[in-house]
């Protein structure tokens, strides 16, 4: 019942970590989305709020990888992470990154930085930034009404700690990388 007292703060507070989720080393979409639906109940506007918010938190990541030597810095455990990064982006082509990246639940945060210091344009990388999180989302609705279908008569309460704890085993699994 907690989630459904959040109101307003809520919403502020979820738009709040989907512009830092580019930046930041976290797993956190389809859990934003999940969050997002309980307290707007409207698709199209947690859709909206969302992909916004991640595109803009993009345009951070982008100036933070530019102009930041500090956030360029990475543990030697990050460091083999890019590596392997750099292997793979360098033999596939744009549309492959766009489309790995888009997927949920998958970890791609070294791969992410990468990309985003590889790009020579702002516009495009913006342009390509939204068609990323437009497919993420994409995904997520497919997943979130599949899981729905399933649990219908479940209250959201419980979708939202099936998906939070999913959230943290993809996590625990990218630490043990």
């Amino acid at each position: 019942m907690a989630l459904l007292t959040l109101g307003l703060w809520g919403v502020f507070a979820i738009i709040l970590f989907a512009f830092l989720h580019p930046s930041l080393e976290f797993p956190a979409a389809i859990f934003l989305f999940v969050m997002m639906m309980g307290l707007t109940e409207d698709l199209f506007l947690s859709l909206s709020l969302l992909i916004l918010s991640h595109t803009l938190g993009s345009a951070l990541t982008y100036y933070l990888c530019l102009y930041l030597p500090s956030f360029q810095s990475f543990s030697p455990k990050m460091m083999r992470l890019i590596e392997n990064s750099v292997h793979w982006y360098n033999k596939k082509s744009e549309w492959q990154h766009i489309l790995v990246m888009s997927l949920p639940l998958v970890y791609t945060y070294p791969l992410r930085l990468y990309w985003t210091r590889k790009q020579s344009s702002f516009y495009f990388y913006m342009i390509k930034m939204l068609i990323m999180y437009s497919l993420l989302y994409l995904w997520n609705v497919i997943i979130y009404i599949f899981i729905q279908d399933i649990y219908n008569e479940s209250p959201s309460l419980i979708l939202t700690i099936f998906f939070v704890g999913f959230a943290m085993i993809i996590y625990q699994i990218r630490k043990s990388f």
